[in-house]
């Protein structure tokens, strides 16, 4: 947990260097740092795995979301990036990466890490295989008094 100033309304994280897992070495899904597949245990549907260590922002958000976007809150991070899931049309949402800071209002504020414990070895230049796709994080925020909207659908 993070100490909440009391005039701090919502959090953002920001990462330089960001390396969890790759969900079945797939390069689209590690740059996109988000999935619905980051934090599925024993995911047999990812034959190549890499989709369990992630962190988790409780109602991860884009920052300041645009007027006529669809913000989509997400929990779970992974991939070789840190990146908010919305701002774009509906039809895309699926390669939403557009923002590299992932903001909450949602109290009080924290952060965890979670890890299986395994490590994949499967060879393509995009898996976690590969020296440095999956080394870690280090992570940074700041607190802002204005509270974080969600635009109308």
């Amino acid at each position: 947990c993070i100490r909440t100033g009391r005039t701090f309304c919502a959090i953002c994280y920001y990462s330089t260097s960001f390396k969890l897992s790759i969900p079945g070495g797939i390069a689209a899904i590690g740059t996109l740092g988000v999935d619905t597949n980051c934090g599925v245990a024993g995911n047999t549907l990812i034959a190549n795995g890499g989709a369990f260590d992630h962190i988790v922002i409780p109602g991860g958000q884009c920052n300041t979301p645009a007027a006529a976007a669809i913000n989509v809150l997400n929990d779970r991070y992974c991939g070789t990036a840190l990146y908010c899931l919305g701002a774009v049309a509906t039809a895309t949402i699926g390669a939403a990466a557009t923002d590299a800071t992932v903001c909450t209002n949602q109290k009080p504020f924290k952060i965890s890490v979670e890890s299986d414990g395994l490590e994949y070895m499967f060879p393509a230049g995009t898996a976690e295989g590969v020296t440095g796709n999956n080394a870690g994080f280090s992570i940074s925020y700041f607190m802002k008094t204005t509270c974080l909207t969600r635009p109308d659908m």
